[in-house]
C-alpha cells in the first residue's frame, strides 16, 4: 500500500520526469558536441571576429585574384594533421586563414593536411625543386605553373627589439604565393651590380610579393633579362661604363640601360646625400630624362622631421606633391587611397632637381613627393663652407614617356629618380606607421604590364606607437612643460586670493 501511494505521489513523478528530461538535455548536447567537432576537424568554422580581421580574405585579393580566370587553380598543402596546427595561437592563425581561402574559392582553393612524418617521400620533389629541407614548420602553395615553399614563420613579422611577433602578414603571403602560383612566364625585377650596390631584405621582400621573381646583372658583362619589367639601380658608389667603352663594338652599361627603357620598359634609381658624382649615369638621366641629383646637398627639415634613424632633422617627412588625373597620382594612388595617414619618410635625402629642356622630346617630369617649405638643403661651398638654402625640393622624380602600340592603345616607360637609400630600407619599409612601403606598391603597380599582388598591409596585434614630428613633438614640450603648468599656477593664485577675502 505505501509503494502504491509512494508511485501516485506527484513529486516523486514530477521530479522523475525532470531527471529524464535533463538526461535527455545532456545527451543532445553530447551528441551535438560530438557532430560539430567531428566536422570542425575537417572544416573551420570559427567566424573572424577580431578588430584587424586577422582571418578575412580582403576585397583586393578578391580584385586581384578574380582576374586570373582558369590559370586560379591552388592547393594548399599543410606538412602534419589538422589538429598539430592548434598547438599554438601562431600556426592556428595560419591555417584557419588558409582554411578561409578555401571556403571563400571552393572551386579554386583546396586545403590537404600530408603528415610527413608518416609520409615524408611528399616533399621529394619540391625539396629537389628549391633546395629548402622542408619541414612540417613549412606548407606548400602549389598553383597551375609553379609552386611556393613558405615557412609559418614568414606569416609574421617580428620585433628586432623583443623577438616576439607583432603583426600578421598572412593575408598578404597567401595572396602573392597564389598570384606567383597562376602565372606561366613571371615578372622580373633585375638589380645592377659591381658598382657598390646596396639591396635591403624588406625592399626584396615587397616586390617579391607583388608577384616579381629577380635577377642580379653585372651589365659589364650580362645582358638585361627581356622579361624584366623593372631595372633597380639601388645605391652605386661607382659609374658605370658610359658611351666610350673599353670594348670596342660591344654595348656598354649605359647603352644597355638606355636600350631597355627605350623598349618601354621601367627604371628605379635610388640615390642618397652620399652618392658621389657619377658622370656617366647622371649624363643618362639628365640628357634623356632631364633629371638629376646634386651630389652632397643634403636635406634636413627640423620642423617635418621623425626621430627615428636619428633626433637631427635628416629623417626628413614628404609631402604628396603630384596633381589629379597625372603618372605620379597613379603611382601614388596606393598610399593615398588606403587612408592610412602613414607618413613618408626620406633619411639622408640629396637634393634633386629636374630641366625639361634638357630631356628627350616627349618626355614628362612630375615631382611625385616633397619637401616642407621648411626644408634646408646643406652642402659645402667652393671655399668648403657650410652653407643652405630653404624651400620645398623635390624627395622623388618621375619622368613619363608614351607611344601609341596595337590597337591604339598606349604603352608607357617611367623613370624614377629617388633622393634616399635609407627609403627602401628596412627600418621604414617594414613598420606600417611609415607609407614608404606603400609608395612601392604603387610605382611596382604603375610600372607592371601584368598583374601585381594588391598592397595588403600587415595586422598588428600590438598597438604601433605614434609617430610625431619633431616640430609638434616640439609644440608639445612647450605645452606640457610650460603652458599647462603655467595655467595651474594661475588657476592656483586665482582662488588663494579670493579665499582670502572670504
Amino acid at each position: 500500500m505505501e509503494m502504491k501511494n509512494a508511485l501516485k505521489n506527484k513529486k516523486l513523478r514530477y521530479g522523475s520526469l525532470s531527471i529524464v528530461f535533463i538526461a535527455a538535455f545532456v545527451m543532445l548536447v553530447i551528441a551535438l558536441n560530438l557532430i560539430l567537432t567531428s566536422i570542425s576537424s575537417k572544416v573551420n568554422l570559427s567566424v573572424d571576429l577580431t578588430k584587424e580581421e586577422l582571418y578575412t580574405v580582403g576585397e583586393e585579393t578578391k580584385a586581384i585574384l578574380g582576374t586570373l580566370g582558369d590559370e586560379f587553380d591552388i592547393t594548399i598543402y599543410f606538412l602534419a594533421d589538422r589538429d598539430r596546427y592548434e598547438r599554438s595561437k601562431y600556426s592556428l592563425m595560419v591555417r584557419d586563414l588558409g582554411e578561409e581561402y578555401a571556403r571563400v574559392y571552393p572551386n579554386n582553393v583546396r586545403v590537404v593536411y600530408k603528415d610527413i612524418n608518416k609520409d615524408p617521400t611528399f616533399v621529394e620533389k619540391y625539396k629537389s625543386q628549391t633546395q629548402i629541407n622542408i619541414s612540417t614548420s613549412h606548407l606548400i602553395i602549389e598553383g597551375k605553373y609553379h609552386h611556393r615553399v613558405i615557412n609559418l614563420d614568414a606569416f609574421f613579422t617580428m620585433s628586432e627589439e623583443t623577438g616576439a611577433y607583432y603583426s600578421f602578414n598572412g593575408e598578404l603571403r597567401y595572396t602573392s604565393a597564389m598570384l606567383q602560383c597562376s602565372i606561366e612566364e613571371p615578372q622580373v625585377v633585375t638589380f645592377t651590380t659591381e658598382h657598390g650596390e646596396t639591396i635591403s631584405e624588406s625592399l626584396l621582400d615587397i616586390l617579391y610579393s607583388a608577384g616579381f621573381e629577380f635577377q642580379f646583372k653585372d651589365l659589364s658583362k650580362e645582358d638585361i633579362d627581356e622579361r624584366t619589367r623593372i631595372l633597380i639601380i639601388s645605391n652605386p658608389l661607382f659609374d658605370f661604363l658610359g658611351y666610350e667603352g673599353e670594348n670596342t663594338g660591344e654595348k656598354t652599361e649605359i647603352e644597355k640601360i638606355a636600350d631597355y627603357v627605350n623598349k618601354f620598359k621601367n627604371l628605379i634609381v635610388f640615390v642618397n646625400s652620399s652618392t658621389p658624382s657619377l658622370p656617366n649615369l647622371q649624363e643618362y638621366l639628365l640628357e634623356y630624362w632631364g633629371i638629376g641629383y646634386k651630389p652632397y646637398h643634403k636635406i634636413n627639415d627640423m620642423a617635418h622631421a621623425v626621430a627615428t634613424g636619428g633626433n637631427d632633422g635628416f629623417s626628413v617627412v614628404a609631402q604628396y606633391a603630384g596633381s589629379e588625373g597625372s603618372s605620379a597620382a597613379n603611382l601614388h594612388s596606393v598610399a593615398s587611397s588606403s587612408g592610412s595617414g602613414a607618413r613618408t619618410v626620406f633619411r639622408n635625402a640629396v637634393e634633386l632637381f629636374s630641366d625639361e629642356n634638357k630631356a628627350n622630346a616627349g618626355v614628362g617630369i612630375e615631382t611625385v613627393m616633397k619637401t616642407f617649405p621648411t626644408a634646408r638643403s646643406i652642402y659645402r661651398n667652393e671655399d668648403n663652407e657650410e652653407v643652405s638654402t630653404t624651400g620645398e625640393f623635390p624627395l622623388m622624380l618621375l619622368s613619363t614617356n608614351f607611344n601609341y602600340g596595337e590597337n591604339n592603345v598606349k604603352k608607357f616607360q617611367y623613370v624614377l629618380l629617388v633622393s634616399s637609400t635609407s627609403f627602401a630600407s628596412d627600418t621604414f619599409l617594414k613598420d606600417n606607421k611609415f607609407g614608404n612601403n606603400l609608395l612601392l606598391f604603387g610605382a611596382a603597380r604603375t610600372m607592371s604590364t601584368e598583374w601585381v599582388s594588391p598592397s595588403i598591409k600587415t595586422k598588428p596585434f600590438i598597438k604601433e606607437a605614434l609617430v610625431i614630428e619633431m616640430g609638434a613633438a616640439n609644440t608639445l614640450t612647450w605645452l606640457v612643460s610650460g603652458v599647462f603648468p603655467l595655467f595651474v599656477i594661475i588657476a592656483g593664485l586665482v582662488v588663494f586670493f579670493k579665499r582670502r577675502h572670504l
